[in-house]
């Protein structure tokens, strides 16, 4: 249930740093944006080890 709990959390998180970079279509919103899909793909792996070692 976790996983998916971060699944969802990340795919929405994404969505709206993609939303804000094509509306500003700048610099520092393409570093959020990028950063944000980092972060997003952490959550998912760290959920992801967390669920098999528990």
């Amino acid at each position: 249930m976790q996983l998916v709990k971060a699944l969802v959390f990340s795919a929405v998180i994404s969505l709206v740093a993609l939303v804000n970079y094509l509306k500003k279509k700048d610099l520092p919103s393409k570093k959020k944006l990028i950063l944000t899909f980092a972060i997003s793909l952490f959550l998912i792996i760290y959920e992801f080890f967390w669920s098999i070692f528990t």
